[in-house]
C-alpha cells in the first residue's frame, strides 16, 4: 500500500484573506504549479486534524483538496471534537469528544513539537470587544 502525505495550508481558502486560491497552490511555504503535486484523482483521503470546531477550517480544507483534483472518498479524523459547529461537518474518526464552552480553547501539544503530548482546556483569552 503506497501512503503519500500532503501537508494542505488552508489559509488562501478562508475568507480572511485576499487570496484566489486556484491561481496558486503553496506547500511548505514553496509555491507548485498544479502538476507538481500528488495526483488524489480516484484516491481515498484521510484528512486529519488536532481539533474540530466550528467546522470552518475543514471546509476551507475541503475546498483546497477538491482544487488538486476529485479523490473517490474523503475522510475526516480529528484527535478533539468539541463541539459548536457552524457547518454540517461530521467527523468519520474522534479520538476524544471534549464539549467546551464558547469562553474556552482547547490546545493540542505533540512531543515533535512541543516537547510534550498533552491535551489542555483553557480559558480563551478576552478580546478588546468582547463581552
Amino acid at each position: 500500500m503506497d501512503i503519500s502525505k500532503l501537508n494542505l495550508p488552508c489559509s488562501p481558502y478562508t475568507n480572511s484573506t485576499g487570496f484566489t486560491p486556484l491561481m496558486y497552490k503553496i506547500i511548505n511555504n514553496t509555491t507548485l504549479l498544479e502538476t507538481d503535486l500528488i495526483n488524489i484523482d480516484e484516491k481515498n483521503i484521510v484528512l486529519i486534524d488536532d481539533v474540530l470546531y466550528t467546522g470552518r477550517t475543514t471546509r476551507a480544507a475541503l475546498d483546497a483538496l477538491m482544487s488538486f483534483g476529485r479523490p473517490a472518498q474523503i475522510q475526516l479524523a480529528v484527535l478533539v471534537d468539541r463541539g459548536h459547529r457552524e457547518l454540517p461537518i461530521k467527523p468519520d474518526y474522534v479520538g476524544k469528544n471534549i464539549p467546551t464552552s464558547i469562553g474556552e480553547e482547547v490546545q493540542v501539544k505533540m512531543k515533535e513539537i512541543d516537547d510534550e503530548d498533552c491535551v489542555l482546556l483553557v480559558e480563551s483569552p478576552v478580546l478588546e470587544g468582547d463581552w
